[in-house]
């Protein structure tokens, strides 16, 4: 008798489990606003890494060739700060892509024949961004690489993936108020939250 009971037991308890599993999702109204402000957190680090970036001061004294420090009335005082910036929309992998051409600059070679770039000296692509004696400095030739904002429109966005650890959205677009293409957005859930896992420029 102890036996069955134990063995009650123990298929109620999988039973649970594989319930509980099956509906472990996030709530769709909580997937569109997790998706949205992570979607609109990212247009402003769009513009720091793709677009414009941000604003120099072109009379400031610099010991780099080409490089000024940032204007006093940008709110990002060191790479350290636009690096916490981009952890909390982003998940570390897209991260590493993003710092390595932001901070460290890389080979033009591998990824264009245009050796011409305003960033580009020598076949190599130069950082945007340095900190110099604790001073954060942009690279005063910068050309943006998109010069557009893409807009998303939320509310017909289709939940294509809803897991404990994963959701994959596809949100129809518009560039200058005209649609464009659907979009597809991966999001992680890390041990800080929701980021995002695909660029949304």
């Amino acid at each position: 008798m102890k036996i069955k009971i134990i063995v009650l037991s123990v298929m109620m308890a999988v039973i649970i489990m594989s319930l509980a599993s099956c509906g472990s999702h996030t709530d769709e109204n909580e997937v569109k606003r997790i998706v949205e402000d992570l979607v609109t957190a990212s247009y402003e680090l769009n513009d720091i890494y793709f677009g414009k970036g941000l604003t120099f001061d072109p009379e400031g004294e610099s010991t780099l060739k080409d490089y000024y420090p940032a204007a006093e009335s940008v709110k990002y005082k060191s790479t350290a700060d636009i690096k916490a910036a981009t952890e909390a929309v982003f998940t570390k992998e897209y991260c590493d892509i993003l710092y390595e051409a932001a901070f460290s600059g890389f080979s033009s070679y591998a990824y264009s024949d245009d050796e011409d770039s305003s960033l580009s000296v020598n076949g190599k692509v130069l950082a945007r961004y340095i900190d110099d004696y604790d001073i954060l400095h942009v690279y005063g030739e910068i050309t943006p690489v998109i010069e557009k904002m893409r807009e998303y429109d939320f509310d017909s966005m289709t939940i294509k993936k809803n897991t404990e650890s994963f959701i994959d959205v596809i949100v129809p677009s518009m560039i200058d108020g005209k649609k464009d293409m659907d979009i597809k957005l991966s999001l992680r859930n890390t041990e800080n939250g929701w980021r995002l896992d695909s660029p949304t420029y």
